[in-house]
Order: structure tokens, then C-alpha cells, then sequence
């Protein structure tokens, strides 16, 4: 969908969504169910804020798998004042995901693969 869709769905949504907005769990429970694809991030994000609220948190945020760079969008925007660091291994999609962030200098992309095991070559 293109961002003018993504606009008009928001407004709508948040439109729909006023009288639950008095309970944020009641919101985010009505808003997950009608964007299902989304539910996994919204709770990240809503993790992340509660964490930066005492205080808990940094200014990077580590997207490893970052496929084509659709998430780490999401988190830029999502979290306003951070940078994010996107780890993609396969070179298509990481070719797509610097596509895809090129315009934010506040998101980086690399062509690694990250693992909890060091490999002795």
C-alpha cells in the first residue's frame, strides 16, 4: 500500500478506536486484531516504551534479520529519536533493505549474519 492508504487506514483506525483509547491494553487488543501482521511489533514497541520511561533504555536498536528493511523502518518511526542498525545476511534483501532506508540517516544496513557462536576458520 502506498503511504496516502497507510494515512487514511490510520486516521480511520485511531478514529474508530477513540472510545477504547481511555484503556491503552484495550486499544492495542482492538488494533491487533484487526492488524494481526503487525501484533509481534506493536508489543516490542510498546516494551521498548515502557523501558524508556524508567530510564532503562539507549538510542540503538539492533534489527538482526532485518529481511528488507520494512522492520527497521517500523522501529525508526515507531521510536522517533533513535538509530538502527540492520543486520541482513542474504545480499537480495539486504540490497532491498538499503533500498528501502536509503532516505534515513538515522538507520544503517549491514550485509552480516549474526550467531551466538564465534566459528574458528
Amino acid at each position: 500500500m502506498n503511504s496516502v492508504t497507510n494515512k487514511v487506514k490510520d486516521f480511520l483506525l485511531k478514529l474508530y478506536l477513540l472510545p477504547a483509547n481511555s484503556s491503552t491494553r484495550l486499544a492495542m487488543s482492538v488494533r491487533n486484531r484487526i492488524f494481526p501482521e503487525y501484533l509481534h511489533l506493536r508489543g516490542l514497541v510498546l516494551a521498548i516504551h515502557n523501558f524508556r520511561s524508567k530510564g532503562e533504555f539507549g538510542k540503538t536498536i539492533l534489527d538482526i534479520g532485518c529481511f528488507e528493511g520494512n522492520t527497521t523502518l517500523f522501529f525508526l518511526k515507531e521510536l522517533k529519536d533513535v538509530n538502527v542498525i540492520g543486520f541482513e545476511a542474504s545480499s537480495q534483501s539486504y540490497r532491498q533493505a538499503v533500498t528501502t532506508t536509503e532516505k534515513y540517516n538515522a538507520i544503517k544496513i549491514e550485509n552480516y549474519a549474526l550467531s551466538d557462536f564465534l566459528r574458528n576458520d
